[in-house]
């Protein structure tokens, strides 16, 4: 069981504690709980004495899960541009792909986003990662990233990358880099 999953365990294990005692209390304040967009804080709320552990269970659960997304996302993100990157620079167009997400990016996405933006990646040295933030909306895992390229010459772009966690990896479904010292 990874980490992240042992996360969101710990937070269902917390909602549906909340769910049981919404239902003990009404089928209405139970069906509340689960279908109404944020009633369960207002549930939560007016009801705390009976609530408040559950609740700290599934915050914790929660907290613990993106603490751990965004660690693996901050020690992930560098290695993974930095692949794309050094495949780039060698027109390696297959390892360049490799890096990204085949649902959004084709093979000729990316041969023709190296090929007319080469001077990218020519001199290219090292990736710094420098922000993160991760969103989970309806199951799908997503990461933001943004740093700077470094290239041979000391010269700095910055980067800003949209990824996709598929599978225990974090593809690139998108990469923005910028002209030098701009911000």
């Amino acid at each position: 069981m990874s980490e992240t999953t042992f996360g969101i365990l710990i937070t269902f294990v917390g909602l549906i504690w909340i769910w049981i005692i919404a239902f003990r209390e009404s089928l209405l304040q139970g069906i509340l709980c689960m279908f109404l967009p944020f009633y369960i804080f207002y549930y939560i709320a007016v009801r705390l004495k009976k609530t408040k552990i559950p609740a700290i269970i599934a915050s914790v659960g929660f907290a613990f899960t993106m603490i751990v997304l965004i660690a693996q996302l901050k020690a992930e993100v560098a290695p993974v541009i930095g692949r794309f990157m050094e495949a780039a620079a060698v027109r390696d167009i297959e390892a360049a792909y490799a890096c990204c997400s085949w649902q959004e990016l084709s093979m000729t996405d990316i041969h023709d986003f190296i090929n007319n933006n080469h001077v990218l990646f020519e001199g290219y040295e090292k990736v710094i990662a420098e922000n993160w933030d991760v969103n989970i909306d309806a199951g799908v895992t997503q990461g933001t990233a943004s740093g700077s390229i470094v290239y041979a010459d000391d010269s700095k772009r910055p980067f800003q990358a949209v990824l996709l966690l598929k599978n225990e990896d974090w593809l690139i479904i998108g990469i923005h880099i910028g002209q030098p010292g701009s911000p």
